[in-house]
């Protein structure tokens, strides 16, 4: 398949600041992504494995530029939630983190955006959905009470595209408003 993302560079004038490489498998899945900070000098490079149950197990270690081996997190993926498992500097216990989504059945800004859905999740405290609009985030830290981080309301065109979207945190105050151009 010829339609897979490989790199990306950003550039400040002439000058590189950052640039991102993905790696897939035969069967294009993403299984390596490498982001490297040249501002900062640090990389961070994410290890992904496609479960046949559809997860994704990932771990990720951060370093310099021409090596990332420090283990930092481990966790899996799947399309509604987010699970990252770490440990606390403090108590040097592992801590699971825990993001749940939830999506309405419309269609994502960037759906038909060639690629995307091999790498939407790269990188990110993301889902494997890259085809609806997320209308909630809860967290929870171990087994406290899980919190509502956000809700999103959209308003969305003939062709069930979202043209504007609201974000209200947990406790209802209105953190921002989107609007969506579409050419």
């Amino acid at each position: 398949e010829q339609d897979l993302l490989v790199k990306e560079e950003s550039y400040d004038g002439t000058t590189l600041v950052e640039k991102t490489t993905y790696v897939y498998d035969i069967s294009n899945n993403l299984i390596t992504y490498i982001d490297l900070d040249y501002e900062t000098n640090t990389g961070e490079r994410w290890v992904y494995v496609h479960n046949s149950n559809g997860t994704i197990s990932y771990q990720m270690f951060t370093g310099g530029l021409d090596d990332q081996t420090q283990a930092d997190v481990t966790g899996t993926i799947s399309g509604t939630q987010y699970i990252e498992n770490t440990i606390d500097p403090i108590t040097q216990q592992t801590q699971v983190f825990t993001e749940v989504f939830t999506y309405d059945a419309k269609n994502y800004p960037f759906k038909n955006v060639t690629g995307l859905s091999k790498v939407c999740f790269a990188g990110s405290d993301s889902t494997t959905n890259s085809t609806n609009n997320i209308i909630s985030q809860t967290d929870q830290i171990d087994d406290a009470t899980p919190e509502i981080l956000y809700n999103i309301a959209y308003v969305y065109n003939t062709n069930n595209f979202p043209v504007t979207s609201t974000v209200t945190s947990g406790n209802g105050v209105i953190r921002n408003t989107e609007k969506f151009i579409y050419y």
